[in-house]
């Protein structure tokens, strides 16, 4: 099994447990990890790789259909697509 954590700036760490060591208890059914195949973490990462931040660095624009989830001083933030966001 393989678990993807996603960091801030949208860096992922692959994570890969064997079943048989009890992972599968620990990580399953839980509301704060996301099970993601491996072409959905490709697809979320061009997300974020297309998101377009103002030159002051004070707005971002989401131009996907799809939300974008940022850390934002500490705080977690969602990007709804098709959005201009004020991050101050």
């Amino acid at each position: 099994m393989t678990i993807y954590k996603c960091f801030p700036g949208g860096r992922f760490k692959a994570l890969t447990f064997s079943y048989d060591d009890g992972t599968r208890s620990l990580v399953g059914g839980r509301d704060d990890i996301w099970y993601a195949t491996n072409i959905e973490i490709v697809d979320y990462m061009k997300l974020l790789d297309n998101l377009k931040f103002t030159a002051d660095g004070e707005r971002v624009y989401n131009p996907s259909a799809a939300p974008a989830w940022l850390t934002v001083d500490g705080r977690v933030v969602k990007i709804e697509g098709g959005s201009l966001f004020d991050l101050i």
